[in-house]
């Protein structure tokens, strides 16, 4: 079948890194492939077998735990834990402790059987490791009623003990088997229970009784208890104190008969079900013939509810009415923040100017996105090494940018026009560098054959003359490295970013039109969560070298005035992802940005109702594209090879404004100031402002920058900085505290922490200090995410606690935390 042998499996490269990070994915196919031929594990697996395990336990562990593992459940983010497990279609089954002879017959069985989707020895070959298909399963405690009736079929099948272990995130350890079994005309069982059956009373035996027929179906309703179908059945959540022993429960399709999971007892009589609601009686009090007497009759008084018992230890009656809880205040997210001023032109030199209003008229696009790519490309020209200085700030000209734009935006063909001229010009390059590291290559074979001459010369060869023309071949490939005109790329590790700078020396560019997996490299997604945005952090300034140490290299190698530009354009829903990280906020990365997040055009019209993207056959003015083309040629030829760092002067009035600047946005820093909130992003305003300066003068071609480029630095950088307050008044209405976004994880996770929970099971299951929790709860209340309820009476010999319901509308919210 195509959709099994294609089905995706996650793949866990390290479980030792905490919550077992998902690192990627395959396809059934390859899994089995790489099963087969041990993949990258080969070498670990054999290791492992060479291990005698009964001896050496702990070598055989520590070993095993090292190799990769895959999963086929489904998890609601890219890690590997309990409350990110969605679904499961695939049981993965182990035996263990086999001889070979009971290996081969129980492989045997196990490949006949209709269900085994996939078989394979075990990484220590003293076992089985098999995928079972199943019908899906979405919640945990069906998982594991059902792993039990599976488990219990395949010890009989084989004649042998499975692990028992029925955790849903289950993995497994990839293996070495050439002979890997695997079946993708696998059918899932379909004989399985999703929990126990029990019996019904029929209507006769409630009239023989004298108990009005009462439906569980009706006794939910009455209780505010959503149930969800889920095949024959339906399936409710326990509220208040009842979640902490028992998560779900399930009523039978015409309302006779319900079902706990968690310890797999039923019931008959839809009365225990309200003794159970009310607090009547402990669920270990339920028995199938019924209740205990006295107390339940006892219990039922003292709470109000006129009880009779009819016959045995059966009882009927009537609840109480439930009290309907006040309405929900609507939770507290803003909507989209309000529009921005024009784009200030006019600040612009005349060609990036001309060049932004050519690319936003033919493709469309708002004018600050397009200047922004242009200033950065342009940026990118000038190298790692001139810098401007008004003691003791100093800065380059290198911009790091963020444009976050709707589905629909022509992100694509707004980069294209920028940085063509700039791929024309390595393309022109690629040639010569070719052919220079080709002559290295000759050389460093040359300098290597000296070396050997040097060893054994041979008859007549002079010493001194080989020294000599080793010492000037060895200062030649030091001093004379070609450098790679490729400094451009559209995402990367740091590793990568590194060996990029080292082969540039020391200049590099991040642009990119989906920057997507860049910003998720950046998160940690491929690092377990640890995020990297300190290479840039380091690299803003560049007065420190950097250094790469990989195996690859030659000892440590110092990669000096180490620069960075960067422009990546992806969507707004990227901005969320942003939000979550604290550690761009706290590391200073997201001050360093130029973050732009303009109004939408999709789809707009203008104040005479015509589309702002109708088609047209606009198209930019050759003219313009030629000096700006030309324009970026020049620049990088001038500077691209310069190797002396160099400071490019400032005027003296110049100097004078930019400090006026400076210390007005320092004064509005302070309390009830302009900026004493926006200090995430407005710390490094003043700098920005010198950098702007800075680049205008050296594009126009000026010998020193002048007052007028300060002042139009000054506009540019508070016109970004204002979109920088767009999107984080936007991130912080939206983010809240780390401790309160884990509480709301646990919830719509809904395995240890459901709706309604208590302020206890936040203390277990989050693990918070009492007063950590005080604080996440009260300012999630004080959002209307969740709200307390009145206090309930605690049971004999347990303390009392606060019981807190969600707001349901936080199940509709998608991305809001």
């Amino acid at each position: 079948m195509k959709e099994l042998i294609d089905r995706k499996v996650n793949i866990i490269g390290n479980i030792k890194i905490k919550g077992s990070p998902i690192t990627g994915e395959c396809s059934l196919k390859n899994l089995v492939a790489a099963i087969k031929s041990g993949g990258n594990s080969l070498e670990k697996i054999k290791q492992l077998r060479a291990i005698n395990r009964k001896e050496n336990e702990e070598a055989y562990n520590s070993l095993k735990t090292t190799l990769s593992a895959y999963s086929f459940a489904s998890f609601s983010d890219s890690k590997c834990i309990k409350e990110n497990w969605i679904s499961s279609g695939m049981l993965p089954m182990d035996v263990d402790h086999l001889n070979p002879e009971e290996k081969h017959t129980s492989r045997k069985k196990l490949e006949a059987d209709p269900h085994v989707l996939l078989l394979h020895e075990s990484p220590g070959a003293e076992g089985l490791k098999f995928v079972v298909v199943v019908e899906a399963i979405e919640e945990v405690e069906e998982y594991r009623y059902i792993y039990e009736q599976v488990r219990e079929h395949y010890e009989k099948l084989i004649g042998h003990k499975l692990d028992n272990n029925v955790d849903p995130r289950r993995l497994t350890f990839v293996s070495f088997d050439p002979k890997c079994y695997c079946n993708t005309g696998a059918i899932p069982f379909t004989n399985l229970q999703s929990f126990p059956v029990v019996s019904e009373m029929t209507d006769k035996t409630y009239q023989s009784l004298g108990i009005p027929h009462i439906s569980m179906l009706d006794v939910c309703s009455k209780y505010c208890i959503d149930l969800k179908q889920k095949g024959n059945t339906y399936v409710g959540v326990f509220p208040g104190e009842l979640s902490k022993s028992k998560s779900h429960f399930r009523v039978s399709a015409d309302g006779n008969a319900f079902y706990c999971f968690h310890n797999q007892r039923g019931s008959r009589n839809p009365l225990y079900l309200i003794a159970l609601l009310e607090k009547i009686i402990n669920w270990s009090d339920v028995r199938e013939g019924g209740l205990k007497g006295k107390q339940f009759v006892d219990t039922c008084k003292a709470w109000g509810i006129e009880v009779h018992q009819k016959q045995g230890s059966e009882f009927y009656g009537k609840s109480r009415p439930v009290e309907t809880p006040a309405e929900w205040e609507p939770i507290e997210i803003e909507t989209e923040p309000e529009n921005l001023p024009a784009f200030p032109l006019e600040c612009l030199p005349a060609i990036v100017s001309q060049m932004a209003i050519e690319i936003s008229e033919t493709v469309k696009t708002p004018t600050e996105v397009a200047a922004l790519g242009i200033m950065t490309a342009l940026a990118s020209c000038f190298g790692n090494r001139i810098y401007t200085q008004i003691e003791p700030v100093e800065t380059r000209t290198n911009i790091y940018s963020i444009v976050f734009q709707a589905r629909g935006e022509r992100k694509s063909t707004v980069y294209n026009k920028i940085v063509a001229p700039i791929y024309d010009w390595i393309s022109r390059q690629q040639e010569s560098y070719n052919k220079a590291i080709y002559n290295q290559g000759i050389n460093a074979k040359r300098l290597a054959g000296l070396e050997s001459s040097l060893i054994a010369p041979k008859k007549g060869e002079s010493l001194k003359d080989l020294e000599y023309e080793r010492d000037a071949l060895r200062a030649e490939l030091e001093h004379n490295t070609p450098l790679d005109p490729m400094f451009i790329t559209g995402d990367a590790t740091n590793a990568a970013l590194r060996l990029l700078l080292k082969r540039t020396d020391g200049k590099g560019a991040i642009f990119s039109d989906d920057a997507r997996d860049m910003i998720q490299i950046l998160l940690g997604i491929y690092t377990g969560g640890q995020t990297q945005e300190h290479i840039f952090t380091k690299t803003y300034l560049g007065k420190l070298p950097l250094d790469t140490t990989r195996k690859a290299d030659d000892g440590l190698v110092l990669i000096e005035n180490p620069c960075f530009n960067i422009f990546l354009m992806t969507q707004t829903d990227v901005i969320k992802n942003v939000a979550e990280t604290g550690s761009f906020l706290d590391s200073g990365f997201l001050s360093r940005i130029e973050l732009c997040y303009p109004e939408s055009l999709v789809g707009k019209k203008d104040s005479e109702g015509n589309l702002v993207r109708a088609f047209d056959n606009r198209k930019v003015n050759p003219e313009v594209y030629s000096q700006y083309s030309n324009l970026i040629n020049e620049l990088l030829d001038e500077y691209y090879n310069n190797t002396e760092v160099r400071y490019h002067p400032i005027d003296e009035d110049a100097k004078a404004t930019w400090i006026k600047f400076y210390n007005e946005i320092e004064e509005q820093s302070g309390e009830d100031g302009l900026f004493e909130d926006k200090l995430d992003y407005s710390i490094r305003l003043q700098e920005k402002a010198l950098k702007y300066a800075h680049l205008f003068s050296l594009i126009e071609r000026r010998p020193s920058i002048t007052a007028g480029d300060v002042t139009n630095g000054v506009y540019i950088a508070l016109y970004y900085s204002a979109h920088a307050d767009k999107i984080l008044r936007l991130v912080k209405h939206r983010t809240i505290p780390q401790d309160c976004r884990k509480i709301l994880r646990h919830i719509q996770a809904g395995t240890n922490i459901k709706n309604p929970f208590t302020f206890r099971e936040v203390l277990q299951y989050c693990h918070f200090k009492k007063e950590v929790a005080v604080v996440a709860l009260s300012f999630l209340e004080s959002k209307n995410y969740i709200r307390a309820l009145p206090e309930i009476r605690a049971q004999h010999g347990q303390k009392k606690t606060v019981t807190y319901e969600v707001n349901p509308e936080f199940y509709q919210l998608k991305g809001a935390f």
